[in-house]
């Protein structure tokens, strides 16, 4: 009996594998970008993630959109956007590029991907943007809010405060930065809201990996007997 239970918690623990759900919602990284859990407690300019080759990707965390909603863009290099009402549950990512200190060079990020375990609603990308979405952050953080010169700029527009062009799209679930340039006293960072799963589309799958490990411990039970 105890191995015939065993048996059918190893299945369930297989089967919860295959859906690849991380407590996180980050399924992938590829490229110079690179994946930080948990989030660190300082993310302002002044901290010391820095990196002239890699841009860190942090999950910050599931909120609600707040009072008034937010916009939100949908296509960066058309400046497309859309509403997320207010009461919307995202999951929250930041992008935060900061090279190290080195007299003001300009400092270019090479590009990578994410993709996550849900599609992406929106990007957050201006230093406006940012500041008024760093409630969506992580409580324990401390965020450059307020202070100029924190965006990445609209993707495949120039960014004037570094002279050149930032270029980044999404599309689905995958989220794709082809390059990033900074000055190397400033950061770049992007925040990335997801859909976050009904709760009834969670529990319909808890309750189909239960069911099927009962039917396996069943049918194993019943080829016991009649052997």
């Amino acid at each position: 009996m105890k191995k015939q239970i065993l048996s059918s918690l190893a299945l369930i623990a297989s089967v919860a594998a295959t859906l690849n759900v991380s407590a996180d919602g980050i399924d992938s990284v590829s490229g110079g970008i690179f994946e930080l859990d948990p989030i660190l407690p300082d993310l302002s300019e002044s901290g010391s993630l820095e990196s002239d080759d890699i841009t860190f990707l942090m999950f910050e965390g599931t909120s609600m959109i707040g009072p008034g909603g937010l916009e939100v863009f949908t296509d960066v290099g058309s400046s497309t956007t859309t509403f997320l009402a207010e009461g919307t549950l995202v999951n929250s990512y930041i992008f935060h590029f900061d090279p190290r200190d080195n007299g003001g060079s300009v400092v270019e990020f090479s590009g990578g991907s994410a993709t996550f375990e849900n599609n992406i609603l929106g990007l957050v990308a201006s230093g406006s943007g940012l500041d008024a979405t760093d409630y969506l952050g992580n409580a324990g953080t401390i965020y450059d809010t307020g202070v100029a010169q924190r965006n990445a700029g609209f993707g495949n527009e120039w960014d004037s405060f570094d002279s050149d062009f930032d270029y980044y799209s999404f599309s689905g679930d995958t989220f794709t930065i082809d390059s990033l340039t900074v000055k190397n006293t400033r950061i770049d960072q992007i925040r990335v809201l997801t859909a976050v799963p009904e709760p009834s589309t969670i529990a319909g799958i808890g309750i189909g990996v239960l069911a099927l490990g009962f039917l396996t411990y069943k049918r194993r039970k019943n080829a016991t007997v009649e052997a």
